[in-house]
């Protein structure tokens, strides 16, 4: 039962805050604790998404939960 509760809360913040959230920290006009007042998002989330320099935030915002299909996507289908 608590595995159902817990996938029920995931990723459940808003992609465009956490960018902008992150956009924000990386430019150090914000720090995380106002950050995450101001955009509502997961303070984990966020400090993780902002140490990941070397990608950009579109690809960690847009990231989906779950396992990776072994098939490609039309065959999945």
């Amino acid at each position: 039962m608590q595995n159902e509760s817990n996938s029920k809360r995931r990723k459940t913040w808003d992609k465009e805050k956490m960018a902008r959230a992150v956009k924000c920290v990386r430019a150090g006009e914000l720090g995380y604790k106002l950050a995450v007042r101001q955009f509502g998002v997961p303070k984990g989330t966020l400090e993780r998404y902002v140490r990941a320099k070397d990608k950009p935030i579109d690809d960690l915002v847009n990231v989906s939960l779950g396992r990776k299909p072994v098939l490609g996507e039309r065959l999945e289908r």
